[in-house]
């Protein structure tokens, strides 16, 4: 950590790497910040929020989605 008299060498875990990596492996499926969505519906959803950005109104936008719904069935 660049402390320099080490001083504040007691005061930091020391585990083994492999013991580190095992803790950061269990921690892996938890690391996403947003769930994972298909292409297609991340590109929907990134049309949505453009189309709200540009002042479409709330009735424009879900006749948009629904549309889009009907298209993909």
């Amino acid at each position: 950590m660049g402390h320099q008299g080490k001083y504040l060498d007691m005061s930091y875990f020391k585990a083994e790497e492999n013991l580190h990596l095992t803790e950061y492996r269990k921690a892996i499926p938890h690391l996403t910040i947003a769930e994972t969505l298909d292409e297609k519906k991340q590109r929907a959803n990134a049309v949505m929020d453009f189309a709200k950005m540009q002042g479409y109104s709330e009735d424009k936008i879900r006749k948009m989605q629904d549309s889009g719904k009907s298209k993909r069935c």
